[in-house]
């Protein structure tokens, strides 16, 4: 049992630098209070990195937890990750 359990934390220690670029963590919040953005961070060779994504105007969508800008969200920054580290998506 116990060699099972060093074994999963060897495979999980392997497998999370690339569930940021699969499930990001991602922030939404406003910007100049008109407009959403998100945010999330990407860590490299111990630096973080934050990528920016534009959402839309303030006024199309009731408030963060509107289901509707938690998936645009989560779509635009998928896209951006994966433009920009596309080695992590192949």
């Amino acid at each position: 049992m116990e060699q099972l359990q060093v074994e999963l934390a060897s495979i999980q220690e392997k497998i999370e630098p690339f569930v940021q670029y699969h499930e990001p963590l991602i922030t939404i919040s406003t910007m100049k209070e008109k407009y959403w953005h998100c945010n999330s961070p990407i860590v490299i060779d111990s630096k973080m990195t934050r990528h920016n994504v534009y959402l839309g105007i303030k006024d199309k969508f009731e408030g963060k937890t509107d289901k509707k800008l938690i998936k645009l969200a989560q779509r635009k920054m998928g896209d951006l990750l994966r433009k920009n580290y596309s080695e992590m998506f192949e």
